[in-house]
């Protein structure tokens, strides 16, 4: 594999970057993407009424999403205890019995699949 050399063969012209700045700013100007200097105006300060307003939404939204969560802590809450207490009605100890006699193996299958099964 060839050796690449250790130094850098791109070169910078001389005072490119001095003078950089100044011309990419005149050729904008001249292309018409940004005003010169002496025409810009600085942005008038927003008046008192809109500086509020901004404060006002941002406390109206803040109590809409705190109202939201409020509501949405308080119905998940009440619907968990109300789920609970059904369960505790539908389900008897009769049901749990015969629902657990169902799905569990006897003592002759465990026996079974301990001994003869390996």
């Amino acid at each position: 594999m060839q050796q690449t050399p250790n130094s850098n063969p791109f070169r910078v012209p001389e005072g490119y970057f001095e003078t950089f700045t100044p011309h990419l700013l005149d050729r904008m100007q001249a292309e018409g993407h940004m005003q010169p200097r002496e025409q810009a105006q600085p942005r008038p300060r927003p008046t008192l009424l809109r500086r509020i307003s901004h404060y006002a939404a941002a406390a109206i939204l803040t109590g809409i999403v705190a109202t939201t969560a409020t509501y949405l802590y308080t119905n998940n809450t009440a619907a968990n205890q109300n789920t609970d207490s059904n369960t505790e009605e539908y389900l008897t100890d009769e049901d749990l019995n015969t629902l657990f006699d169902c799905e569990m193996i006897g003592n002759q299958q465990i026996a079974y699949y301990l001994t003869e099964a390996y």
